[in-house]
């Protein structure tokens, strides 16, 4: 792996004014720190091989 493109996420396919506060909650948490979280995990291995991180969205 040389690159790290974080570009995943979920939303829901509500109206706005149906959707539930807990899932646009849970859509925010999944979207904002699965990057992350992932980015953690492989971390050393980004340092060893000198590798770019993309993220968008």
């Amino acid at each position: 792996m040389d690159i790290l493109v974080n570009g995943a996420g979920i939303w829901t396919t509500d109206e706005f004014e149906a959707k539930k506060p807990e899932l646009v909650e849970h859509s925010f948490k999944v979207n904002s720190m699965g990057p992350i979280y992932f980015t953690k995990a492989i971390y050393l291995k980004l340092l060893e091989r000198k590798m770019h991180i993309i993220s968008h969205g």
